[in-house]
């Protein structure tokens, strides 16, 4: 999945590639970062693709208690990991996005639908019951 990733990243005139173990970098920088678990025949990707960044902003949502820790993050990360913008300013979401899309369909059956209802119902149970609980969201 990394690939259709780059792939569409390419499509934009960005030079990205794959850096093992999960994410793919354009210009050094990292620019997507990744994820995958297999369980009971599924497989679950989830990942970034940093379209536009703003790193003091990131570290200021972040809960990072140390202010001398938080300012070398903060320069480590500027150093480290870019964005679609800052590469190509010129480059706007819609674009990006279709870019993106196109390289993960191409060559491939797919289907748009919508959700049946009852896995609206388990959404909407799961949303209720789990996912708003104060347990689930500071887990940590």
């Amino acid at each position: 999945m990394c690939g259709w990733i780059i792939e569409g990243l390419r499509g934009l005139g960005i030079n990205a590639e794959f850096k093992p173990i999960n994410d793919i970098v354009a210009n050094g920088k990292k620019i997507s970062g990744n994820a995958q678990t297999r369980r009971n025949g599924i497989l679950q990707q989830h990942g970034t693709i940093l379209y536009s960044l703003d790193v003091d902003m990131m570290f200021r949502c972040l809960k990072v208690s140390d202010e001398k820790i938080r300012d070398k993050m903060i320069s480590t990360a500027k150093e480290r990991v870019t964005s679609i913008r800052d590469i190509d300013s010129s480059i706007d979401f819609d674009r990006a996005y279709l870019s993106i899309l196109h390289a993960f369909c191409k060559n491939k059956e797919f289907y748009f639908g919508d959700f049946s209802e009852s896995e609206l119902e388990e959404a909407k149970h799961l949303a209720e019951t789990k996912y708003s609980s104060r347990e689930w969201n500071y887990w940590r």
